[in-house]
């Protein structure tokens, strides 16, 4: 269910209509499908890594993913753009991606 949610919640930041449709929910679906398990780009055994590493990595590759776009990955993760600066200044990483 979580999944799903966080599913549709991307579908609705990433459309470009002021409705969402099929095509848009389906685009997101497709891009989970076709990942690897697990976090697409992070390691898929992370055993042995803290949960601020993973946390950490996890952070970073939305990051990536979204081209650097700060709202959007706070979105995804679910976190506050302070939140998420605040974590990027504490890894040493708040000019990545400007």
């Amino acid at each position: 269910v979580r999944e799903l949610e966080n599913t549709i919640e991307r579908a609705v930041v990433m459309c470009k209509d002021k409705l969402l449709g099929l095509p848009d929910v389906a685009s997101q679906i497709q891009k989970i499908s076709e990942a690897p398990p697990g976090v697409a780009g992070l390691p898929e055994n992370m055993a042995g890594f803290t949960i601020a590493e993973m946390e950490r990595e996890l952070i970073l590759k939305t990051l990536e993913s979204q081209g650097g776009n700060r709202t959007t990955t706070a979105e995804i993760l679910d976190i506050s753009v302070r939140t998420l600066r605040n974590k990027l200044a504490h890894y040493g990483k708040m000019d990545a991606f400007k």
